[in-house]
């Protein structure tokens, strides 16, 4: 009930240009099952996974900067967009609380297609490029997950 004003509070005192945070899931009677706390914003971390998920706030004048979702990269869209911004700002803040709530879809919402795969895997190494590190990306070891291999 107050995710708003705690993103608000934290753009307010830091001039985050980004602000992500914790997520709680819940199940079909909306029950907590648990919360997922992430880390704070680490490059590396983003290299392996898109550790900001797809719940995040933005500010309009860096959206406008990057550009919206990338639908020729639909099943890591969310990956693509923050490797983009992440280019583009370093003042990015993790509130480290479950303000966030979701669904937990059981097997049925977690696997990962052979598209979203490739769709992320694309999304990395066009991420690479743009910041002119020679590397090659493979598969990680949970799906969502990827290894980046430096030439």
């Amino acid at each position: 009930p107050n995710a708003l004003s705690e993103i608000a509070d934290v753009i307010e005192k830091t001039d985050a240009d980004m602000v992500y945070y914790d997520e709680v899931l819940l199940d079909q009677y909306l029950y907590e099952l648990e919360t997922i706390d992430k880390p704070d914003f680490s490059e590396t971390i983003l290299m392996n996974y898109n550790l900001f998920g797809n719940a995040y706030c933005v500010k309009k004048k860096l959206l406008k900067k990057i550009g919206v979702f990338n639908s020729e990269l639909d099943g890591a869209e969310h990956y693509d967009f923050v490797l983009r911004l992440t280019e583009k700002t370093n003042r990015i803040s993790h509130i480290a609380k479950g303000i966030y709530h979701r669904r937990y879809l059981g097997e049925k919402g977690t696997g990962e297609t052979a598209r979203e795969n490739t769709a992320g895997k694309n999304s990395l190494t066009a991420a690479l490029q743009r910041r002119g590190i020679a590397a090659r990306v493979e598969g990680g070891n949970q799906p969502g997950s990827y290894h980046v291999v430096e030439y």
